[in-house]
């Protein structure tokens, strides 16, 4: 039998068989020591180059995941601050670290198959470029420069790598190359590796007055509308961002049949707490079926004559059919 390789934390001093998180103080630093790199040469010994408020809320992040006992979305999202959102006209926003379990990538496929059910963190840098879309060279560019700094880091090599091809939320075809890591359960590990990124990659200074925030369920969704409020940005809505099946199934967003069911969705749904409920159950599971089953045969053929007899039934009411702009 093979002798184990022993290690000596980082953190704690330990010496150590696991080189994913120590087995005493839970550290992911031991990856670092396995791959030979020199920490002492690096931010990651200390909290002095950490956003303030990101332990507490990658902490908080950690206990909302053992109060719900694995049954809710959980995500620690991270915003450039309002100032500087308004005058690069964008929502800021930088990154989401988020449950471990059942965390997927932009095509719908699971990061971590064996850690469903696990407590953890998790995050995935995206890098996207369009796909044969003129006048975005310098959009891609950009994604291409940003991805090349990140390569430089000493981090760099402790994540998982991922290609895809997908379908962004405005409809267009992306190339994504996405870099996803799991932290364990080391909020202090994982705040002054997703700080190095933020600061070095994307270059938010450290005394910028970014917003943090942690939460569950739809508060997230909440939370998010909000900070684009703040920041000027509203909410758009199009073939993928709204009535996805619908748009899946008769091929267009704008469409007599969607144009009836997007009226019933404003006018009816929106007016109740129940259907305002639907809505968002619906938003949270329809763009993932939408994207794995959309083009199939049986799937059209199973939602297609659902929707006509709904539609149908909402033009037989009133519900008109003529173009329509939506009401958010």
């Amino acid at each position: 039998m093979a002798e184990l390789t022993h290690y000596r934390c980082p953190n704690c001093g330990a010496s150590i068989t696991n080189t994913e998180n120590c087995e005493y103080c839970g550290s992911l630093l031991v990856r670092f020591v396995k791959r030979g790199i020199d920490l002492s040469k690096t931010s990651y010994l200390s909290n002095d180059r950490v956003y303030p408020g990101l332990i507490e809320n990658l902490k908080r992040n950690l206990q909302l995941q053992d109060t719900y006992l694995g049954q809710e979305f959980v995500a620690t999202d991270i915003f450039r601050s309002k100032e500087w959102s308004i005058n690069d006209n964008s929502n800021g926003f930088c990154t989401s670290v988020i449950k471990l379990s059942g965390a997927i990538f932009s095509d719908g496929q699971l990061i971590f198959p064996n850690m469903i059910g696990v407590k953890g963190l998790c995050v995935v840098w995206y890098f996207g470029t369009y796909v044969q879309q003129e006048g975005l060279e310098e959009y891609n560019q950009k994604q291409m420069d940003l991805l090349e700094r990140f390569k430089q880091l000493d981090s760099f090599s402790l994540f998982t790598p991922h290609q895809c091809y997908h379908t962004d939320q405005w409809g267009a075809q992306r190339k994504a190359q996405e870099y996803a890591i799991n932290f364990g359960c080391d909020a202090v590990g994982a705040a002054r590796l997703v700080s190095e990124i933020m600061e070095k990659v994307y270059q938010v200074p450290l005394d910028e007055n970014i917003d943090i925030f942690t939460n569950h369920g739809w508060a997230i969704d909440e939370a998010r509308i909000k900070a684009n409020k703040e920041r000027g940005i509203e909410k758009r809505r199009n073939a993928n961002d709204g009535c996805y099946v619908a748009t899946a199934i008769y091929g267009s967003y704008d469409c007599p049949s969607v144009w009836t069911l997007r009226r019933y969705r404003d006018y009816t749904l929106d007016k109740t707490f129940a259907g305002r409920a639907f809505i968002k159950t619906y938003y949270a599971i329809s763009p993932t079926l939408v994207r794995w089953f959309g083009k199939t045969k049986w799937f059209k053929a199973i939602w297609k004559p659902v929707l006509d007899k709904m539609v149908s039934r909402l033009q037989q009411k009133g519900v008109q059919s003529t173009p329509y702009k939506d009401k958010y």
